[in-house]
């Protein structure tokens, strides 16, 4: 049986930064985009992604909202938090696994997203 690709749903309100991760993602994920916390609720219910990149200020639903609503819904996907805002205090949800400045190495933002992708399968599938 093959593999299915993972798949990232990248939400950030800024075009170009949106069209970077997913031709950064691209190349080993699934990748789908949305503008904000809205759209990224609705991306989750239609495509059921394996992890969320998220940034936190946005128009419409901002991060901070968007994992309030995640977690009431009762959601359980992984959420790498990609801010510039590396001053100001991270959301604390038990969603967020990871966090990754921006503008931070492309590359080691696949090195996180890869490592909580292995994370959250190893806690689906305990060793036996």
């Amino acid at each position: 049986m093959l593999d299915r690709r993972k798949k990232v749903l990248a939400v950030d309100d800024d075009e170009l930064i949106r069209t970077m991760l997913s031709r950064v993602l691209s190349s080993t994920y699934e990748v789908s985009v949305a503008r904000n916390g809205e759209e990224a609720l609705e991306a989750i219910r239609k495509e059921k992604p394996d992890l969320v990149v998220l940034d936190l200020r946005m128009p419409v639903m901002d991060g901070w909202q968007f994992l309030e609503r995640l977690e009431a819904a009762g959601q359980d996907v992984p959420v790498v938090i990609l801010s510039a805002e590396a001053g100001k205090p991270w959301p604390e949800s038990p969603l967020v696994r990871a966090r990754h400045p921006k503008p931070g190495g492309m590359e080691a933002l696949r090195v996180v997203c890869a490592r909580v992708l292995a994370e959250a399968d190893s806690k689906k599938d305990p060793p036996s």
